[in-house]
């Protein structure tokens, strides 16, 4: 913590960071297991009427035996959802990577998306996605995530620092 070491008004005491000094969790998980989630968005300004979406995800292999099975995406926003799926084989004890732009998926270049808004400016549209995979086995892991789209901009003005939210400056 902040006072291990002392201060000029506490004097220093043998030991006094010895042992555990922070909170303590445990987990569990099962053997497969989705991890570092990250969505991220783009717009090609000034045209806010389409954006891109990129995820990538890592699926942990906990036990000894090969696994197969296929991972499903599923981002909702309301009523509009966007779904895909992907087969994969993974070895015992390792990590298979995944990426998905508009590249390899078409439908994550939505179509007038709803965006992200700062408070005043317009409405903080949220989506929601949700990652999910079952084995042939019948295990399963799932992972959700909500985020904005958006474009955030900085730069320093004549007098100040200037903030631009999707293209519009933000006061």
């Amino acid at each position: 913590k902040w006072d291990a070491l002392g201060w000029d008004w506490q004097p220093a005491i043998r030991d006094r960071d010895m042992g555990i000094t922070e909170d303590v969790f445990l987990s569990v998980t099962n053997d497969i297991e989705i991890e570092d989630l990250y969505i991220t968005s783009n717009l090609n300004l000034p045209d806010t009427t389409t954006a891109e979406i990129v995820i990538s995800a890592n699926l942990v292999n906990h036990s000894d035996f090969e696994k197969e099975g296929v991972m499903k995406v599923l981002i909702q926003n309301g009523n509009d959802e966007i779904a895909f799926e992907e087969p994969y084989k993974i070895e015992s004890h390792s990590v298979k990577e995944f990426y998905w732009d508009k590249n390899n998926i078409k439908a994550l270049r939505i179509q007038d998306a709803k965006l992200w808004w700062p408070f005043g400016y317009g409405e903080q549209n949220l989506y929601t996605a949700t990652i999910s995979t079952t084995t042939k086995s019948n295990e399963d892991a799932a992972v959700s995530k909500t985020f904005g789209i958006r474009k955030v901009e900085t730069y320093i003005g004549a007098k100040e620092r200037v903030y631009k939210i999707n293209g519009r400056e933000i006061y």
